[in-house]
């Protein structure tokens, strides 16, 4: 009886070609976002509290627009690369 293996062999696993990033998400445009996301929460939660649709809408506008400036933050270089270009290669990590 042959063994065979717990894998089959077209499932088998390849190490990534790049290493993942190294600030873990921690940038400019992600805390921003992170940071206008949880005001605009909160003032929505006011706005269902005090039953104000004003406020509500307020609140979501806050959301959308901290949505729209990470954006920008991250076109202008100060979020998650975007090509391979700009991450580091082996090649890189090994010098």
């Amino acid at each position: 009886m042959s063994q065979e293996s717990p894998v089959p062999d077209n499932r088998l696993m390849n190490p990534p070609s790049t290493p993942p990033q190294s600030n873990h998400g921690r940038t400019v445009a992600g805390w921003f976002l992170f940071w206008a996301t949880c005001v605009g929460v909160v003032v929505i939660a006011v706005g269902a509290i005090l039953f104000n649709k004003v406020t509500i809408g307020v609140g979501a506008g806050v959301v959308a627009l901290g949505l729209v400036i990470s954006i920008a933050l991250r076109v202008m270089g100060l979020g998650q690369p975007t090509s391979k270009r700009d991450t580091p290669t082996v090649e890189d990590l090994q010098n």
